[in-house]
């Protein structure tokens, strides 16, 4: 979905801090259509249901009916927080993915590691970033945002000291004061169609 520059809005009791990469604001919903490389279509709503702390961190709960989403904003820095997995011949600890970044300049790039143990073998992903749009328009459903970011993300794999490439999972736009408003992957496109930031 993993968003940027964040905002600080104070009162007399409470310092709430508005993400203009992500305003999930509670009650706010995202309406986004999934089409599939074969044109099987999908249709689902993210609302966000509140708010909660992990790990001391305070993230944005998005829930589209079945799971949900966990993300956060920090200084022009947004987090996605992943759950881990454990399952008979597989695990992967709790994690959190810097997937955005605001400040950053068309070409910049950042990493992250996802560690792992398959069939009692260590495994570690390897997810590198690359901003391809800083700035300016793109239109997703008829719909032109503005100060669109766009990221794409790729992956590789670690195994025996040699990097071995497995190719973009997908390019992900973001829109100020919108959000997250389309994904284009190898085999799918996510659209923002409608959405209401309360």
């Amino acid at each position: 979905m993993g968003l940027f520059s964040c905002k600080k809005e104070k009162s007399s009791e409470t310092i709430y801090e508005v993400c203009g990469y992500a305003p999930y604001t509670t009650e706010s919903t995202f309406d986004y259509v999934y089409v599939s490389n074969t044109q099987d279509t999908l249709a689902y709503t993210l609302i966000v249901t509140g708010d909660t702390l992990i790990n001391g961190d305070r993230f944005s709960i998005l829930n589209n009916g079945y799971t949900s989403q966990y993300i956060r904003c920090d200084n022009g820095r947004y987090f996605l927080f992943e759950f881990g997995i454990s399952v008979p011949g597989y695990e992967r600890p709790d994690g959190v993915r810097l997937f955005l970044y605001d400040n950053k300049s068309v070409g910049a790039t950042w990493a992250d590691t996802i560690t792992a143990v398959a069939s009692g073998q260590p495994q570690i992903g390897l997810l590198q970033y690359t901003i391809l749009q800083q700035g300016g328009f793109r239109t997703v459903m008829g719909h032109e945002y503005a100060n669109v970011i766009g990221v794409r993300q790729d992956a590789s794999v670690l195994i025996d000291s040699t990097v071995h490439l497995l190719g973009t999972i997908a390019t992900y736009y973001y829109a100020q004061d919108v959000g997250y408003i389309q994904a284009i992957a190898p085999e799918y496109t996510v659209s923002l169609k409608n959405y209401n930031v309360k």
